[in-house]
């Protein structure tokens, strides 16, 4: 079965942020770094604790004097080949914490925010006239302090994102995906349930033999025929499945490891993950994204 096919996304798509440009007390700016490697400069700076698998949960500290604060202001940078067209948010943790600007414009924090995937991470609204062609700068300020975290940022919305190694521009949405790996189109950070729908007809069995996800959801376009498959074979009887006009809608539930890392371990498959790491160094680190091929990976096969 030849695509490109049609398809439907259940959540936004997703650009990560994970590099910046940082300065203290108006100091020089300096080169952009991984957050968390930001982090781990600051810590050592100014004598902070590191977070780890085993600090101290901050509820047990929470009654220390308070630790004296410096200003910190991290710059992240993204280009934009084409201006969004549905509205676009910024997907952090704590935005109260932080004064929130955007290519010069202040960005104003609703007192109530929606939370996406993990009531930790809120959505601020980003204003439609905020984004210019070329080079876009978020600056987020904030009096950092021992007890205080920095993590990535995410951009949400209806646009596609392509990479130039860690560098991301924000594009279109592609009109139909291959049966290829979706973070090679516009995809790369792409988490949630993504729906395939496949004119596979209405005879023998339709056989995803290649994919890149949690899990499988066969579905009729009318809903009357639902199987859901967790393992190998990702197949569906499409006596059963098929409808009037042939269709036969494949969900793939993917993995949240595209989206939250992490995204510079190498090498990529791990026996298991911990915060470790998240902050590797030398050959266990890279600056461009590690990322794991997911959606159709190879063209659905019609078995009579």
């Amino acid at each position: 079965m030849r695509g490109p096919f049609s398809y439907e996304l259940d959540e936004p798509n997703i650009c990560v942020l994970d590099y910046a440009a940082w300065r203290v007390a108006d100091g020089e700016w300096h080169d952009p770094s991984e957050v968390l490697q930001i982090e781990e400069a600051l810590a050592e700076q100014y004598q902070i604790p590191m977070r780890s698998g085993q600090m101290v949960q901050p509820w047990v500290t929470s009654s220390a004097p308070e630790s004296p604060a410096t200003r910190l202001e991290l710059r992240y940078s993204f280009h934009v080949q084409v201006l969004p067209e549905t509205p676009v948010e910024i997907m952090m943790e704590s935005p109260t914490q932080f004064s929130i600007q955007m290519n010069g414009q202040l960005i104003s924090v609703p007192r109530q925010t929606e939370w996406f995937i993990d009531p930790c991470f809120r959505r601020v609204p980003l204003p439609s006239d905020v984004f210019k062609l070329g080079i876009n700068e978020i600056i987020l300020t904030c009096d950092f302090r021992s007890g205080d975290d920095l993590e990535s940022i995410y951009l949400l919305g209806g646009f596609g994102v392509s990479l130039q190694g860690r560098h991301a521009s924000l594009t279109k949405l592609p009109p139909q995906l291959a049966a290829i790996d979706i973070t090679l189109q516009g995809l790369p950070f792409y988490s949630g349930k993504l729906r395939y729908f496949l004119p596979a007809g209405d005879h023998g069995q339709v056989v995803l033999p290649g994919i890149g996800a949690a899990c499988v959801t066969f579905r009729s376009s009318d809903q009357s025929y639902v199987r859901q498959v967790p393992w190998e074979p990702f197949q569906a009887d499409l006596a059963d499945a098929g409808d009037a006009e042939g269709m036969l809608i494949a969900e793939l539930s993917l993995t949240r490891r595209n989206t939250f890392g992490p995204l510079h371990l190498m090498p990529r498959e791990q026996d298991w993950i911990g915060p470790e790491t998240f902050r590797t160094k030398g050959e266990a680190w890279s600056d461009d994204y590690q990322l794991f091929p997911a959606g159709l990976l190879t063209e659905p096969e019609i078995h009579i």
